[in-house]
């Protein structure tokens, strides 16, 4: 199609130049006769285009017209409305609901000019009844009255120590605020040692006593203190600190009953 355009541009170029030359010869004094034997053709055609150039200045082509439109203005706005309460539709069966003596491209054309474009219906699975009751919980479970404005889990964190034995859990307790030195002796007094001795021991003496070997005051990964049992049948604390602390005997010391 550019290609088509451009020979025709072309073509039309040549044509005006040559009614230029037209124009300079007479100028030049020569005859319409004359001018017609030189550039080789009719003096009508000469006398022609002098009387065109001088009546309107112009010696370009006047534009055609072109072919006459195949649609009134009638017939266009009801093919406008046909397609616009029936969108599915295709320009075969516009043509025979509004019987229109048109072929169907000449309706396609019609189409494209108003905008309208061939459109295919989705294909869809066919829903059930499980289907529906489904999306309808789906909607019903987010639908904005029964959404927290605020983003949030619905989930809370607390921090508890407990201890575990050979037969199973032993007690669990909550700690309140910082987990420090005063509150891990608090938890050992009332916590430990008599639910130890209700679960797992029988009445004998408990001592708590502290490890100070290099290799457990050394730098530590684990991260919180443990009690445990020595091979003389003692509780003692092993103290393990946060990696990058050094531990540090406990000074505590007493004795459970």
């Amino acid at each position: 199609m550019a290609a088509r355009r451009a020979q025709a541009a072309q073509r039309q170029g040549d044509k005006v130049a040559l009614r230029g030359r037209i124009v300079g010869m007479r100028e030049s004094g020569l005859s319409t006769c004359d001018i017609a034997e030189e550039v080789g053709v009719h003096r009508t055609t000469v006398y022609r285009w002098l009387k065109r150039w001088d009546e309107e200045g112009n010696l370009r082509d006047h534009s055609k017209p072109g072919r006459a439109r195949k649609t009134t203005a009638e017939e266009d706005r009801r093919i406008r409305e046909y397609f616009e309460t029936h969108p599915f539709s295709n320009a075969i069966a516009a043509r025979e609901h509004l019987q229109l003596d048109l072929s169907a491209e000449t309706i396609r054309k019609r189409m494209k000019e108003m905008g309208f474009r061939h459109r295919t219906p989705a294909i869809k699975p066919k829903l059930t009844e499980r289907h529906r009751e489904l999306r309808l919980q789906f909607a019903q479970r987010y639908d904005e009255e029964n959404v927290y404005q605020v983003a949030r889990s619905g989930r809370v964190t607390c921090n508890v120590w407990g201890w575990i034995f050979l037969h199973g859990v032993g007690e669990v307790t909550e700690i309140e605020g910082r987990f420090t030195s005063d509150t891990y002796l608090e938890i050992l007094e009332e916590v430990m040692l008599p639910s130890v001795r209700s679960y797992a021991l029988p009445p004998y003496k408990i001592s708590k006593t502290t490890e100070n070997m290099n290799v457990t005051t050394a730098l530590q990964t684990v991260y919180f203190p443990e009690l445990m049992l020595n091979h003389n049948g003692d509780w003692y604390e092993n103290m393990n600190f946060r990696q990058g602390y050094k531990g540090k005997p406990c000074r505590a010391d007493f004795n459970g009953h």
